[in-house]
């Protein structure tokens, strides 16, 4: 549904990803680096250590394996935990 018709799925709910549509809609996902607008270090020595290639890999890791199945509800509320 939509104003304009909305979407449809190119592949099964069990099959795709939330990585697959991310990257449908933004591109590559690209791991951030900096939280400045300009990065004004080497990233050696920076107050955040190895926090932000912690949460990159966190956030690719949950999208990959996060499936649309995974996040259907039935009606009676609970997940279907599709496979």
């Amino acid at each position: 549904r939509g104003p304009k018709g909305g979407y449809g799925l190119s592949m099964g709910s069990r099959k795709l990803t939330l990585l697959a549509i991310y990257e449908a809609v933004d591109g590559p996902l690209r791991e951030s680096t900096c939280l400045l607008d300009h990065q004004v270090c080497t990233g050696s020595s920076c107050i955040f250590g190895g926090l932000l290639e912690s949460v990159n890999s966190q956030v690719r890791d949950h999208l990959s394996s996060t499936r649309v199945a995974d996040l259907v509800f039935e009606p009676n509320g609970k997940r279907t935990g599709g496979t």
